[in-house]
């Protein structure tokens, strides 16, 4: 399924993002102890980022239908370092390659020297998923996350030359 369109979410897509947000509560109440919020994934950036510029959170569709969604940070920590927040595949859709898909075409498209992602301890399966696209873990620490301090997994994904 190789047919889908990529557009950036913004706030006037907030009630189709919620919406789809509210599809992973189980996620979010593992990794952050809380329910999942729209608002909060558009506007969480760091505070050294400016958010109209460096901060995207992209859809991916099928004829108006979101599949999954990517949140990144462009140029965090360092330059040319892009870090992926969230990576979400439709439940209907999990487990039939899209997250690799999506994030092939993310990495074509920006063609970063690095890429970075967070996963929690306690997320397994996202573990190794980030495992076979190539990310290797570069340090272990400890985050405050919603509700939740949590073991967390920082892994890099350097590019292939």
């Amino acid at each position: 399924m190789n047919d889908f369109e990529v557009k950036l979410l913004t706030q006037n897509s907030l009630q189709e993002l919620q919406a789809f947000i509210d599809l992973f509560n189980d996620f979010f109440q593992l990794c952050e102890g809380k329910k999942g919020s729209a608002a909060g994934i558009l506007t969480a950036c760091p505070p050294t980022k400016d958010i109209q510029q460096d901060k995207f959170v992209l859809g991916f569709y099928q004829k108006e239908h979101l599949l999954g969604l990517i949140d990144l940070i462009a140029n965090y920590p360092q330059n040319s370092t892009w870090t992926i927040g969230y990576l979400l595949i439709h439940p209907s859709y999990q487990r039939q390659g899209l997250g690799a898909q999506f994030f092939h075409v993310l990495e074509q498209a920006i063609s970063p020297n690095k890429m970075r992602c967070v996963v929690q301890e306690q997320n397994e399966r996202a573990f190794k998923f980030w495992q076979t696209l190539g990310f290797k873990m570069v340090y272990q620490r400890e985050d405050n996350l919603g509700k939740l301090v949590n073991k967390t997994f920082v892994l890099e994904k350097g590019r292939l030359v």
